[in-house]
């Protein structure tokens, strides 16, 4: 919903930060550059959303997805399928390959706990099938 919101043309678009005294006693002068680079960054973004019609690929790989049950985590791997459907459209409709994306510069660590358990997640209905297909 976020994503379409920015994507209407009746909506205003993200701002350009601007460092407060407090962002300037804790930031260095490059962290600061780095985050007003991603502001610009990301009104360009939105701009170009707007002319297709389609979300920009980077605005789905900000996305920020919380799984507040935090149990097997289902509800995490069927967003990540539902998301990753959207950014294959978007690479199509904007003209762009995975290539064409730029790291994120504010990667965080990944959670080995939390990646293990997406993992077994997506191992659950491979176990329950009555199958497992070989290779021929």
């Amino acid at each position: 919903a976020c994503i379409s919101e920015e994507n209407n043309a009746d909506s205003s678009l993200p701002t350009l930060y601007t460092p407060t005294k407090e962002d300037k006693k804790t930031y260095t002068a490059g962290e600061l550059d780095v985050r007003i680079r991603a502001s610009e960054k990301a009104i360009e973004h939105a701009k170009l959303a707007r002319e297709v019609g389609t979300p920009h690929p980077s605005q789905i790989l900000d996305l920020k997805i919380c799984d507040p049950a935090m149990g097997s985590a289902a509800f995490l791997v069927e967003t990540c399928r539902q998301l990753g459907d959207h950014l294959i459209d978007a690479w199509a409709v904007h003209g762009l390959t995975p290539t064409d994306i730029p790291p994120d510069e504010t990667d965080l660590p990944l959670d080995p706990y939390g990646c293990r358990q997406c993992r077994f997640a997506m191992l659950i209905p491979l176990t329950m099938a009555p199958t497992i297909p070989t290779n021929p």
